[in-house]
């Protein structure tokens, strides 16, 4: 029998689920007057009503027998008696309905109760699912029902998984870890007293490889399987295939389990292992002996010390080769990055500040563009200077618009504390009144709060100063350095200069005429 319980705060909800048409509801007891979900919510809800403060005052709890099982309406309600008393419940004062099902092959009841009963008394059902699982297998042994596996129950057999049983639907074939459960089920129940050579063997006989699995101490700790290729391990085959239970099925005690050669199909040998050295004094001339061995064993462990030593500065070392070449290849190619960029930066360099003078419209054009760019590049820069002063120049207006308010604020409280005759560090007299406290109290926190806005922005005001007189140097310095290095750019070219003035642009017909006289092309 299975049992599941839920908690809720809709009786309304329960109450339709539970009736409603498609399973087919019978309401087969309970202690309620109504027959309609309508009727049994009302009742549920008037009694809920005495414990406001508590929100799921709902309870719902199923029960179902195993497929095939079926019971009378009054076998069910005895039952549901027996299981609703077990968890606690007071059936003489606790509002609850039974309502059979019929619409699954499992017959099954569900019921539905009040956490608060008549009495006011509240349910609280610790561990309940815990208790209901119990209960459910004194209630099968005492109703004579089929006895279902408990909480503590692990199937002997693992069972197929769902591919397997796909693929035995699909060939009509026993899938390999079904048959090997029945191989080694054959094998075990047909022969009395085996020992593990003979279980192996026998197995082998079916198709069966067994191999056995050996501690470091050489004691049996199980099987791994193989049949048509396929391993498995016992724990992939079930609890009746461990260690544990196949021994006894087997009847076969763990003091005799054969050492050295276990099968022909492992060949495993199992050795003692060693075990340390023990030197043992039994006379005054074994003393000489002992202590020989004792020097023979500092000196290989001295040995082994150096051996260690050496071996730790020899990775040292071959690590500290393979840094010194990282850092080599590394260095290289940030030098050929560093040469290529300069190469790149000479180019353009050379190609701005040719000291060829043009010789046509096309070359005339790229010395302009030159220069404009010379001349934007700059104005740029200088712009880029004047907007982080004026942003440093803003936050210092915010600044002090902040300390003008704060110190306005502070010059308020002052005057509101020196109608009321209150000061920051004058006390409150005995006589005041608990209101005049709590005011002076509020009046002083106010005032401790603008004192500490005002230190803030007194702070932040020098602070942003400082940041405005440095921006004003450095947008000098760099305006300074813009245009010492526009005016070295156009310098460096005079053959620019002297072209672009050689070669206005004319409006006038006559100055044309002119300039096509002298053989000039525009």
């Amino acid at each position: 029998m299975k049992s599941n319980i839920k908690r809720g705060s809709d009786f309304s909800g329960l109450c339709r689920y539970i009736l409603r048409r498609s399973a087919k509801a019978d309401l087969i007891g309970g202690n309620l007057a109504g027959m309609t979900a309508q009727e049994l919510t009302m009742e549920f809800r008037q009694v809920a009503a005495l414990r406001p403060d508590i929100k799921k005052t709902v309870w719902h709890s199923s029960l179902a027998l195993p497929k095939g099982d079926r019971l009378k309406n009054e076998q069910w309600n005895q039952i549901v008696e027996d299981y609703l008393e077990g968890l606690g419940f007071d059936l003489k004062t606790t509002p609850f309905v039974v309502v059979r099902h019929q619409n699954t092959q499992s017959d099954h009841v569900h019921i539905a109760a009040s956490r608060v009963n008549l009495s006011g008394n509240l349910y609280l059902g610790k561990n309940e699912h815990l208790i209901a699982t119990q209960l459910t297998q004194k209630i099968e042994l005492k109703h004579n029902l089929t006895v279902t596996p408990g909480p503590g129950h692990k199937a002997q057999q693992k069972a197929l998984k769902t591919t397997e049983k796909a693929m035995a639907a699909r060939t009509g074939k026993v899938p390999p870890r079904r048959q090997l459960q029945l191989t080694i089920d054959n094998v075990v129940s047909n022969n009395s007293s085996l020992s593990i050579d003979d279980f192996i063997k026998k197995l082998a006989e079916v198709g069966v490889i067994a191999k056995p699995n050996l501690s470091k101490s050489g004691k049996m700790s199980g099987f791994s399987f193989k049949i048509s290729d396929i391993a498995f391990k016992a724990s992939q085959l079930g609890k009746n295939y461990g260690w544990q239970t196949l021994e006894k099925r087997l009847q076969q005690q763990p003091d005799n389990i054969p050492q050295g050669k276990v099968s022909d199909f492992g060949r495993l040998r199992v050795s003692e292992p060693p075990k340390p050295p023990f030197v043992q004094i039994r006379n005054e001339g074994d003393k000489t002996e002992v202590a020989e061995n004792r020097e023979e064993i500092k000196l290989l462990s001295a040995q082994l010390w150096q051996e260690k030593k050496k071996t730790k500065r020899r990775q040292g070392i071959i690590s500290r080769i393979i840094n010194w070449r990282r850092q080599q290849i590394f260095s290289k190619e940030i030098e050929q990055l560093k040469r290529r960029n300069a190469e790149l930066r000479a180019k353009e360099e050379a190609r701005i500040m040719a000291p060829a003078t043009p010789e046509n419209r096309k070359e005339y054009d790229q010395i302009i563009g030159d220069f404009c760019k010379l001349q934007v590049s700059k104005d740029m820069k200088l712009q880029h200077f004047i907007t982080n002063y004026k942003a440093f120049e803003l936050a210092l207006q915010q600044t002090n618009g902040k300390l003008a308010h704060a110190e306005n604020r502070k010059a308020e409280l002052l005057g509101v504390g020196q109608d009321q005759g209150w000061g920051p560090n004058t006390p409150p007299p005995p006589i005041w009144q608990p209101l005049q406290r709590k005011a002076h109290a509020a009046w002083i926190k106010e005032f401790n709060n603008v004192s500490d806005q005002l230190r803030k922005f007194q702070t932040l005001e020098i602070q942003q100063k400082q940041a405005v007189e440095l921006a004003q140097q450095a947008a000098k310095a760099q305006q300074i350095e813009a245009w010492s290095a526009a005016r070295r750019e156009v310098e460096s070219r005079p053959q620019m200069i002297d072209f672009i003035k050689q070669n206005k642009l004319v409006k006038s017909k006559k100055q044309v005429k002119q300039r096509g006289a002298q053989g000039l092309s525009l």
